[in-house]
């Protein structure tokens, strides 16, 4: 590479990532601004205990998902990587999926990719391999609340119900492949399309363990904002499960700021016959107001540790 190209693109990359950073939380703004116009209380009492309760998975949440991704970065580069500016990294591609498109997600970790000395297009491989994983598990674990809770009544979750065994199935069966499937054995064009090399299967074993932490947290957050708003542990579980599936539906509505108003519009349209609309709407303004409080807190505490580790690797 010509030396004076090189400090040029680094320098590009770092002003990418500060950049997106700063617009991700601009549309968390208009995001919250959104939420705040939906909101209706007049009717609801709510349970503050279990308000709390909800805020504890939905922290979990996303620190189990970046696990996840930060062991298959591992996986793919053959290398260990720095765990603090990896985690950096990770929650600040999270908020910047709030923007249009969810573009400033892949962006951001692909230009800091060079801090955890991989390459941008490793990064970017592995985003694609990482979604197979969590959209899998999610549609299991969302399948599996709906079952158990099994508080369904005619409509859009009976119709999930009827197909719910063969559905669940398929979910494990991605999961299993991913797990099984030996990489030398994939095509050369996808080998070479997701830079995988050497042998093993496509994806560790922790990853999916990871991805099932997760969602079994957005599943538990979302029964205990139910049981804030009244519901009882059958629909409470129930509507865990279909805040799973809607978060699944809405990060595929690629052009919704992290799949704001999708979201809730499955969450409202799948709970409603439980709960009733108003409560369904305030399930999943909630919902979406928690996710975003976790993000933003998470994304705060782990910039914290990461200046207080570069401040501690400077003193010495």
């Amino acid at each position: 590479m010509d030396p004076v190209a090189e400090p040029a693109a680094l320098r590009w990359k770092r002003a990418v990532r500060p950049v997106l950073v700063v617009a991700a939380l601009g549309f968390v703004v208009l995001a919250v601004m959104d939420l705040a116009r939906r909101w209706e209380p007049a009717e609801l009492q709510l349970d503050g205990r279990w308000l709390a309760v909800a805020l504890v998975p939905a922290l979990l949440a996303p620190l189990l998902q970046a696990g996840g991704w930060i062991r298959l970065i591992e996986h793919a580069s053959g290398h260990p990587v720095p765990r603090l500016s990896a985690l950096v990294l990770y929650m600040d591609s999270q908020l910047a999926r709030y923007t249009p498109g969810k573009v400033g997600l892949p962006a951001v970790r692909m230009a800091g990719a060079e801090r955890l000395g991989v390459s941008a297009r490793l990064v970017g491989a592995s985003i694609l391999v990482e979604l197979l994983s969590w959209l899998a598990v999610g549609g299991a674990v969302g399948l599996g609340f709906v079952l158990l809770g099994g508080a369904v009544p005619d409509g859009l979750l009976q119709s999930i119900l009827r197909l719910g065994g063969f559905l669940l199935a398929l979910a494990i069966l991605g999961v299993v492949l991913l797990l099984v499937v030996e990489r030398s054995r994939l095509p050369g064009p996808v080998r070479r399309a997701l830079l995988i090399e050497g042998r093993g299967p496509l994806v560790p074993g922790l990853v999916p363990l990871a991805h099932l932490g997760h969602w079994g947290a957005w599943g538990a957050h979302g029964a205990a904002l139910a049981l804030a708003l009244g519901a009882s542990v059958p629909v409470a579980l129930t509507a865990g499960g279909v805040l799973c599936l809607a978060i699944v539906v809405g990060f595929l509505a690629l052009f919704a700021p992290a799949g704001a108003g999708v979201r809730e519009a499955l969450l409202g349209v799948g709970v409603a016959p439980l709960l009733g609309a108003p409560v369904a709407v305030a399930l999943g303004v909630l919902a979406r107001a928690a996710s975003i409080l976790a993000d933003v807190i998470v994304w705060l505490a782990v910039r914290a540790l990461g200046r207080r580790g570069r401040a501690d690797v400077r003193g010495r």
